[in-house]
């Protein structure tokens, strides 16, 4: 029988997961055909935790090779020791980091409760997995990979602020992972700008609906840097 794990309130249940992200023109080379390691020069590897409730990436790590289970129980234990707190659940796959006496150990130490996603189940993963796409699309696909393990670090760090802090998400209602995370009220809901001089000011706006902060024609500059 499936036993299926939910968590309420942020920080309760986080998943975890890798993937490789290819450097330059991918993984295929006209070298070796159908044995190619994936590893440094051809790809990174990338961990990355997200709290299951706010979508927040509250972790992640980049690792010239695939990582081993002592390496990924460093990663989790970073963020447990930057979040406060360790979560209940972590939800993995069975990949050989997860799926052994080592990692298990690690996971009762801590309190948490090791949580494994199906086999060959799209979407028993789901939460994580979204993210990697939406990181690899957004992020990596838009910018020149590299091949410094530091510059390449920086590079995800510098998206993962931009997702946590900045950037709206549809399935938190407009509201960013961070704000979910720390219970802020979110930006969306506050009182807006309204440049539109003869805009009524009881007149409704784009969703959600927000009162005006002043009085219409509010003057907005853009400034570009």
């Amino acid at each position: 029988m499936t036993r299926r794990v939910t968590a309420r309130t942020p920080g309760e249940l986080w998943h975890v997961d890798l993937t490789p992200v290819s450097i330059g023109v991918g993984f295929w080379v006209p070298w070796l055909p159908f044995s190619l390691p994936q590893s440094w020069l051809l790809c990174w590897w990338v961990a990355v935790l997200v709290d299951h409730v706010s979508r927040a990436v509250v972790g992640f790590a980049v690792f010239p090779g695939r990582p081993t289970s002592e390496q990924m129980q460093r990663v989790i234990h970073g963020a447990i020791r930057r979040s406060g707190t360790a979560p209940r659940y972590l939800v993995t796959d069975k990949g050989r980091q997860f799926w052994c006496a080592s990692y298990k150990w690690f996971c009762r130490e801590q309190g948490i409760r090791p949580r494994f996603g199906a086999v060959g189940k799209q979407g028993s993963i789901a939460i994580v997995e979204h993210f990697i796409r939406t990181m690899k699309t957004e992020g990596m696909a838009r910018i020149l990979v590299q091949l410094n393990i530091h510059a390449m670090r920086k590079e995800i760090n510098l998206y993962v602020l931009w997702y946590n802090e900045h950037r709206p998400s549809q399935a938190l209602g407009g509201r960013t992972p961070s704000g979910v995370y720390r219970s802020q009220r979110p930006a969306n809901s506050r009182p807006r700008l309204e440049p539109r001089r003869r805009w009524p000011g009881a007149a409704s706006c784009a969703l959600p609906q927000t009162e005006a902060r002043l009085e219409s024609g509010t003057q907005i500059s853009l400034v570009v840097s």
